[in-house]
């Protein structure tokens, strides 16, 4: 288990990021507290899931009060989610009033409310988002096994299912944030299959990835019938190149060749792993050329 500065990541392990196993002198202690972003969201107390308020606009201001980590001031926050008919204020109490039993500890107030502000204390909690970015950092020096883990963690989309249609400001902000997360799941996977290039199989889940969470990327379709000829799946790529280019097309997406010359040697009878990395490395293969838009 390797522990992270700052306590923003305690552990990685068995596929899953954790909090670092407590010690005798501890053992009093209530386990971590967990939230979990990356897809539904979720709150933990160690391994046990919590109940959510049921309250959607409770659950946004939570999220946004975590991942931002600064206090935000209450007539922000009540022009944000409530309407004026609603009397902000008073809703935004109750929210809170609902989030205290669910992230408070006895010892440690995590919602710290005074009359202008209201904050979020993350201190010792274990925040998805926040854990794999800094566990990520630039890709370097994180082994292909820790990056498996930090893969695993995306479970959809950021805060999927939680829409707030009508609070353009909430709405726009966590655009923002599904946009950053997005870009750091595909560089995640995309390292994931540079690293195991030479094993096409193990490969092959990640490049499924990439092409979902960045379906604009050439590159990333090209590589996906690489290693579909490479697993003797011939059909699947052939169908994955003409799905791809339909897509690109129908996007109006300028394509450059890459894709067409993947089917091609896959078709040749290629499609060997080693074909789509210059030089025979695939941990040094380019940046990935994604599709440009035709003007």
């Amino acid at each position: 288990m390797e522990n992270q500065k700052n306590g923003v990541l305690a552990g990685v392990t068995g596929g899953c990021i954790v909090a670092a196993v407590p010690s005798t002198r501890n053992a009093s202690r209530r386990a971590a507290l967990g939230l979990r972003f990356l897809g539904e969201i979720e709150v933990l107390r160690g391994a046990q899931h919590l109940a959510l308020p049921p309250s959607k606009k409770t659950r946004a201001l939570l999220a946004y009060l975590v991942v931002t980590g600064r206090p935000q001031r209450r007539d922000r926050l009540c022009q944000m989610f409530w309407d004026v008919a609603d009397d902000p204020r008073a809703a935004l109490r109750w929210s809170l009033s609902k989030l205290r039993p669910l992230v408070d500890e006895p010892a440690r107030p995590r919602i710290v409310a005074t009359t202008d502000t209201v904050a979020f204390d993350a201190a010792d909690a274990i925040v998805d988002v926040s854990a794999v970015r800094t566990r990520f950092g630039d890709g370097s020096g994180v082994t292909t096994a820790q990056l498996q883990a930090l893969a695993a963690e995306f479970r959809g989309e950021f805060l999927e299912g939680l829409e707030l249609p009508d609070f353009v400001e909430f709405r726009m902000w966590c655009l923002a944030q599904r946009e950053e997360a997005r870009m750091l799941h595909a560089r995640i996977v995309r390292l994931l299959v540079e690293r195991l290039w030479a094993q096409p199989e193990d490969a092959l889940p990640y490049a499924r990835t990439l092409v979902q969470v960045d379906p604009l990327n050439e590159s990333a379709l090209a590589q996906l019938v690489r290693l579909l000829g490479a697993s003797g799946r011939r059909r699947e790529a052939e169908q994955q190149y003409e799905a791809g280019v339909r897509l690109l097309a129908e996007l109006g997406a300028e394509l450059s060749g890459e894709l067409r010359r993947a089917r091609e040697d896959v078709r040749g009878g290629g499609g060997a792993a080693e074909a789509a990395c210059p030089n025979g490395s695939p941990a040094t293969a380019p940046a990935s050329t994604a599709a440009r838009p035709r003007r």
